[in-house]
């Protein structure tokens, strides 16, 4: 299975980072090459904001307790679903979301109601399972 484009990873990016931390990322180097992009293309938003974009995602980060910082990309178009740098799109988009581990045991957020990986998943989970393995 692959994206089916429904955005919901794109919609609003959750990061333990503050703004000036990801800034720090990229003047100390980044080998991996996924800070230039999100320093230059995802912006902060209000706890508020997020809300008004995925509420039920956004709400459960708000819930844990934790200092979470929310962030929208320009590089999403919301209208269409779809990435307006698709072909230069960093790791941390393009690894999305098993960043090349095996998605059985990986967390999927339960807001990716309707995520193609989603599908993925649970058909993995369904074989071994129908195989005799523990999962």
């Amino acid at each position: 299975m692959s994206c089916n484009q429904c955005g919901d990873c794109c919609r609003v990016i959750v990061l333990s980072r503050t703004p000036e931390q990801l800034a720090e990322v990229v003047v100390a180097g980044d080998t991996v090459g996924s800070a230039a992009f999100i320093a230059q293309h995802w912006h902060p938003v209000s706890s508020e904001e997020a809300l008004a974009i995925f509420p039920e995602y956004a709400q459960s980060y708000l819930d844990s307790g934790h200092p979470w910082h929310f962030y929208t990309c320009d590089q999403f178009d919301p209208g269409t679903n779809r990435c307006l740098a698709h072909e230069t799109r960093p790791p941390v988009c393009s690894d999305f979301p098993w960043y090349g581990g095996d998605p059985v045991g990986r967390y999927l957020h339960p807001a990716y109601r309707t995520c193609g990986y989603r599908a993925e998943q649970d058909a993995l989970i369904a074989l071994r399972r129908k195989d005799g393995e523990e999962v």
